[in-house]
Order: C-alpha cells, then structure tokens, then sequence
C-alpha cells in the first residue's frame, strides 16, 4: 500500500483553494528543495487559513461552524482550524462504522443465512412442516448490487439445500425468521420524512432488496393524484393511500412514503410537477422477513414446487402468516404464477430455468417480475389500494431445538461489504454492520447496544471517547457529533488497514463523481463526503503518488 502522505478533515477547503490558486504550480513542485518545499508549505497553510477566515466572514461559510484539521504521516499537525468542535458528521460517520466493523470482524467475515425444517419428511420427499430461513444480518440478500447474486441464483442455491436434505414439496409455510435482531429498525432520532424514504430504511437480520420497494410515479392532470404504481418487490399485504399532488411546472419532486413496521398502512404524500418525467422512486419497506419470505415462496412455486402454507414470518416471538392465495402442485406445474391476485403467465421457461442452475434462474426471475410488476396494487391512479391479503396468527414458532438445519448461503466478504457502503455511502449496509457489531459484542441489536460495542472498539483502538457522540451507523441521525481533530485520529489508526484504506473512493468514484475530478492530484485523493441539509463534510487520506 502506498504511504500515507496526510491524514484531513479538509479536503473540500484545501482543494478549493488549491485548484483556484495553486494548481498551475503543480509541475514544478517536485523539483523543489526540502527547504524549498518547506517554505511552499508554509506559505500554502498560511493562505490557506486565511482563504478560510475570508470565507467564514464574508464568503460562502458565512454563519457556518466550521472545524478542520489535517495531519501528515507522523502526526504532526499541518492546519488546524475550529479541530475542537463537535460537529454533525452526516455520512462521514460511516468511517467510523465500517473501520470498527473491519476492528471487530475482520475483512474475511461473512454474514451466514440459515435454512432449516421443522417436522419430518415422508418417503416421497414431503415435508409436513415448515421451512425457516433465519437471517444473520446479512444486509446483500437481493440487493440488487454487484457485489452479490441474483435473487434468483440464491434461492436455487437454496433449493438445492432443500434437495440436498430429501424434500421436494414442502406442506406448510416458508417463514422469515428476522428475530436475531429485536427492537426498532430506526433510531428514534432520524427526521420523520426520512423514514419512508430508501436511504432511511432500516435494516434487519432478514432482509430483501435493501428492504425498499421501488414505485414508478407519473404526474397526473394538475391538482390531481400522482399516478404511482407500487411495481417491486410487491407487499401485497400493504393498504397504500396516495395523498400525493400533481403540482405545476417547476414545482420540483417532493415526494414521500411515510410508513412503519407497526402498522400495513402507508401513505403517499407530496407533490410531483407536470414537467418532471415519469420515474422510478424508491422508498422503505419495514417488512424484509415476510418479503423475503414471499419471495422464496413465488419462486419456488414458479419452479414447480408444491408449498401448501403460504408464507410467514415471526413477530414478538409468534409466527405471523399472510393469507395471500396459495396453488396446488397442479397449478405450479401448469405455469401460472400468483402475483398479490392478480395472474401472469410464466410459462414453460421458470421450469426450464429451474434445470438450468442459477443464471438462467436469473434471467427467468427476472421476466417473471416484469410480468407480475403493478398489478397488484390498483390502478395507477387509485387514491387508495387495500390489501390484497392480511396477516393472521399462525401459532408459536418452532424453537431452535425444534428445527433441522439443511446448509446456510453466506454474503460476500465484509472487505466487499465496506467498500460498497464508503464508495457509494450506503445507508442500508451502514445500519447493518452497526446492528451486526451490537449483537455480536452484547447479543442484543437495539442501538444502545450497538453503540456500547463501538465504544468498546473506538477504545481497543486506543482513542478516546471525547469530542465524540454517536448513535447510528449512517449518520442519519443529527444527533451525531465529532470533531475534526478525532476524526483525523481515527483516520490515523485505521491507516495501516488495506481493506479499509481502499474502501474509500477517489475523485470520479461513487458519490464523488464530478469532485476533484480535474485536479491535477486526484488520484492520491481517497475520501468520504458527507452532506444532509445545512451539513457538509469531507474526510479522508492523500496518498503519496
């Protein structure tokens, strides 16, 4: 790994003033003496503290709060600036959750999905029981990224444990076994029209698709309801009501879901304006165990697989099933495929798909989701759509002596995980590897817990708790706060971690894209940006070329 020339909390500053100032020096530096590179510091730090005080009493930081800090390798500060204040970290704080995370795991460590049984097989392969699938955290199951397979190649992946184990019909339900992690799926802290949102989204120890769901909206006739389609995954256990507004030109998207795990009820709320161009929004679904336990459900149906029980999954330690309609082995083998009431033909290719292996499981799952996508919400239109199915008791869940492992699928390694979440500040991963440190260290997930155990890390490392308070792991939360000189401690600890070094994007890269990207150092640059309403945040490393 190249050294590490600086360690900063100021990048947006430093470059700032050194592509309008500086940059056309750049070529002649390297010949400089020591003495004379000495001096170009200097006189460099000197203008740049000075650009800032211009800033801050007349320019663009004018009323901000502003703390910088920079280091180089020994240690030694090179400019410092308000270092002391604690100040709102926003995404930056994902630095510190994906170094603790690679402190407390490792970079190899994988997130484990279990799959097991309850009750017995018969001599012809059918189960009289139900099939669990029992979520370790794993934060990649049908994210949809490239660090991770397919839903399709996974779920093959687990029928062949199915298979493997002698079961080829299964008469019970497929449950969605989250109870790893109890509690909240959000800190009590996050801004109430973030909740709904993609980025708000919580995780959980099951979850599918990023726990999101992907809505295709439209503006309608002015004055009247955005047109939105709720198109996947699809939640047909959800009452949606569209509040929304079709807004004049250049009244801009404001739209919002505001819903939560304690209740099917979402609304729809905001305006879209009649010049904006039909989309793709993306918002949170609070019910990943029972989402991917329908999605494992309809995919094995769609391959020929008999599952008489529908689908479920566990709340507050009982079983909660859903009551959507369910086909006989007749019906799958035929091809028609149940998609929230409303049905599509797959045709002959899910079988074919399901000989096949993974990849053309894959491409088969795929059409088979254009298929069934919108229809089972209501017209495009429709204030309101109720739910097609309801949730009902479904009994105590077996317990973990009651079941029968059959084999487990793992995520990708935690190095690929953490370079996901910094190169493209994913807030969904973040929250996962939170979660997953607070369970490990305590057995508990709620975030109290998980911030006890990164304290336990941010000491192992040997720093302090001071100028810190944290309590998330995206750094959604405004109660976050940190100051620019602990930042550049933390940074220095983790240096000599590769994995996580590597993880941070350089300019051009992920959330980067179009800063820095013609300043003439840009690929010594490796840092994180950070930014909500009023906050703005660069932290990072410059790397020796």
């Amino acid at each position: 790994m190249k050294r590490i020339a600086a360690i900063l909390l100021l990048l947006a500053g430093l470059s700032a003033y050194a592509q309008g100032a500086g940059a056309g020096r750049a070529g002649s530096a390297g010949a400089a003496s020591p003495q004379a590179a000495s001096s170009d510091r200097t006189a460099a730090v000197s203008a740049l503290q000075k650009y800032i005080r211009q800033q801050e009493s007349g320019g663009y930081l004018k009323g901000a709060v502003v703390g910088l800090y920079a280091a180089d390798a020994s240690g030694r500060a090179v400019v410092s600036h308000g270092e002391g204040l604690r100040l709102v970290p926003a995404s930056n704080l994902k630095l510190v959750t994906t170094g603790c995370a690679l402190t407390a795991f490792g970079e190899d460590f994988r997130f484990r999905t279990g799959l097991s049984y309850s009750g017995s097989i018969g001599p012809d392969g059918t189960l009289e029981g139900d099939v669990y699938i029992e979520g370790g955290g794993d934060p990649t199951i049908g994210s949809g990224d490239g660090i991770s397979l397919s839903a399709d190649a996974l779920f093959w992946k687990w029928k062949q444990l199915l298979r493997k184990a002698g079961i080829s019909r299964i008469h019970g339900r497929i449950i969605g076994d989250g109870s790893l992690w109890e509690g909240p799926l959000e800190h009590a802290s996050w801004n109430y029209d973030d909740i709904g949102t993609y980025y708000g989204t919580g995780a959980s120890a099951l979850c599918f698709y990023r726990n999101r769901v992907d809505v295709q909206v439209a503006a309608g006739p002015l004055g009247e309801p955005v047109q939105a389609s709720f198109t996947y995954p699809q939640l047909p256990w959800m009452h949606w009501e569209n509040c929304s507004v079709s807004g004049p030109a250049g009244s801009g998207n404001s739209l919002y879901l505001f819903t939560t795990d304690i209740s099917v009820n979402a609304q729809l709320r905001g305006s879209f304006a009649l010049d904006r161009a039909p989309k793709t929004e993306r918002f949170s679904n609070k019910y990943g165990a029972m989402t991917c336990a329908r999605a494992f459900w309809k995919n094995l149906l769609d391959t020929g697989w008999e599952v008489s029980g529908g689908y479920a999954d566990i709340c507050a330690g009982s079983v909660r099933s859903s009551t959507e309609a369910v086909r006989s082995s007749t019906e799958a083998a035929s091809g028609g495929s149940v998609a929230g009431g409303a049905v599509a033909g797959s045709g002959s290719a899910e079988g074919s798909a399901e000989d096949a292996g993974p990849a053309a499981g894959s491409a088969a799952g795929a059409a088979t989701s254009a298929a069934g996508s919108g229809s089972a919400v209501a017209s495009p239109s429709a204030n309101s759509a109720a739910p097609s199915v309801e949730f009902v008791p479904g009994g105590a869940a077996a317990s973990a002596s009651e079941r029968t492992s059959v084999g487990e699928s793992v995520s990708p390694t935690l190095r690929d995980i953490v370079r996901e979440t910094n190169v493209n500040s994913d807030n969904f991963y973040a929250e996962a590897l939170y979660r997953a440190m607070g369970e490990a260290a305590t057995g508990i997930a709620l975030y109290d817990s998980c911030r006890v155990a990164q304290n336990e890390v941010i000491l192992g490392l040997g720093l302090d708790l001071g100028g810190i308070s944290f309590c998330d792991g995206s750094g959604l939360s405004r109660m976050n706060g940190v100051s620019a000189r602990w930042m550049v401690a933390f940074l220095e600890k983790m240096r000599g971690d590769a994995a996580f070094v590597s993880s941070l994007p350089a300019p051009g890269e992920g959330t980067l894209v179009g800063i820095l990207s013609s300043h003439p150092a840009r690929s010594s640059f490796r840092m994180k940006s950070g930014s909500m309403s009023g906050v703005l945040c660069y932290s990072g490393y410059i790397l020796d070329p």
